[in-house]
């Protein structure tokens, strides 16, 4: 699959996964988010905690992306 370690199987790692990528170069981030979420699919995780991973993933990846999108328009 990936020789790419999950770095996102707990919510406060998701967090600070999340934090780092550089949401300027949409292709990197497509390429590291898909493995991220192949590697998630395969782990061992209680279905909870799971959903908890990717509720967090998606508020925080909203959340940069608006962040970013309203900065871009008050230069």
């Amino acid at each position: 699959m990936s020789n790419q370690p999950l770095r996102i199987g707990t919510l406060q790692d998701c967090k600070q996964w999340v934090a780092g990528l550089a949401l300027t170069n949409a292709q990197q981030v497509h390429g590291a988010l898909l493995a991220q979420l192949k590697l998630l699919a395969a782990a061992p995780l209680a279905p909870e905690a799971r959903l908890e991973i990717l509720e967090a993933l998606r508020a925080a990846l909203l959340d940069r992306k608006s962040t970013r999108l309203n900065s871009s328009h008050t230069d």
